[in-house]
């Protein structure tokens, strides 16, 4: 079909006709079409009014502040005090049209 990854606009179905749909909370460029379905303001989580949420976890964001060890390195909880230890989440959700 398409083994190199290569974009492929016959195979893009319009986001009016999805079910389904995968989104995170990260902000989104609204001037390019990209639908803004989740989103977090204030450490609440925010779904479009059209949609239900049907799962959420919360996931490393690539382009979030990390202690270089939080990112490429799981530390267990009770010895997050003695290494220093951050990463920033974001939401990575699959929410179903109401």
């Amino acid at each position: 079909m398409n083994s190199k990854n290569i974009f492929s606009p016959d195979k893009v179905v319009p986001f009016a006709d999805c079910d389904y749909y995968v989104d995170n909370s990260l902000p989104v460029n609204e001037s390019s079409g990209e639908p803004s379905v989740v989103s977090r303001a204030g450490g609440e989580l925010i779904v479009d009014s059209a949609w239900e949420i049907l799962v959420c976890e919360g996931i490393i964001n690539p382009d979030g502040a990390h202690s270089s060890l939080g990112r490429i390195l799981y530390v267990p909880e009770f010895a997050r005090g003695m290494v220093p230890y951050h990463i920033e989440k974001m939401d990575y959700c699959v929410v179903k049209r109401r």
